[in-house]
């Protein structure tokens, strides 16, 4: 790579333009710096491209091993009687049921906690 011409100078120079009022700019600096930058932006794409397709392939291969390894075994019948199966998810309901009352009391409490500031706010817009 091509050493640009403030590389060039020792510090001596750098010094001496440090103190200098009058440094001229180069009218296409900006441009150049601007092609500079965009050639970056367009490397740093490219390096990021491979970088994504091999996250998305790890993930993919985690998914599936995980999906494999992590597979549940098949549920054997415990019930032979069919009655008894029946009596069984009736039990399980019914202590789902006893599970989820006090859940829906608290919901319809907060509800009317919630309603509470709706009121007032429709209170106060009335007047």
């Amino acid at each position: 790579m091509e050493k640009t011409e403030i590389e060039k100078l020792d510090l001596k120079d750098l010094e001496a333009l440090a103190s200098d009022q009058e440094v001229s700019v180069p009218r296409d600096l900006g441009q150049r710096t601007a092609r500079l930058l965009d050639g970056l932006e367009q490397a740093e794409r490219r390096s990021r491209r491979p970088l994504w397709a091999a996250g998305a392939a790890a993930a993919l291969l985690a998914a599936v091993a995980g999906g494999l390894l992590l597979r549940p075994a098949r549920p054997r019948d415990t019930y032979d009687d069919p009655a008894l199966a029946y009596a069984a998810v009736e039990a399980a309901l019914g202590r789902v049921r006893q599970g989820m009352t006090p859940g829906a009391r608290m919901i319809v409490q907060a509800q009317e906690k919630l309603e509470k500031p709706s009121v007032i706010l429709d209170k106060i817009n009335r007047k």
